[in-house]
């Protein structure tokens, strides 16, 4: 809360509305991406790197906040999902070759 400092509640319907608004804050950011590489700029703030990567710093930003917010114990999740994705087979090349995800 800006007038007391207090961390604002995540259930609840107010809880709704505070993780609700953090989710539209990382598409914001993501639109953000879309424009760097679109532009093809240097960041106006971090001059010394490209619009584009700053913005992906800023989603990572945003998603820590929110999964921290959330206590999502979001190094387990990566962990279990990067392993996942390794024995996936619609992610091989072959499955992509033969009709499957073209990305």
């Amino acid at each position: 809360d800006p007038d007391t400092g207090n961390e604002l509640p995540t259930t609840g319907f107010l809880g709704a509305h505070v993780i609700g608004c953090k989710i539209g804050l990382i598409g914001s950011e993501v639109s953000e991406i879309m424009e760097g590489h679109r532009k093809q700029k240097m960041d106006d703030k971090l001059p010394q790197f490209k619009e584009m990567d700053v913005e992906i710093v800023d989603v990572l930003i945003r998603c820590f906040d929110l999964a921290g917010k959330m206590g999502s114990p979001i190094d387990e999740i990566y962990k279990a999902k990067m392993g996942f994705n390794d024995v996936r087979i619609d992610h091989t090349l072959e499955a992509r070759k033969n009709g499957g995800k073209l990305y």
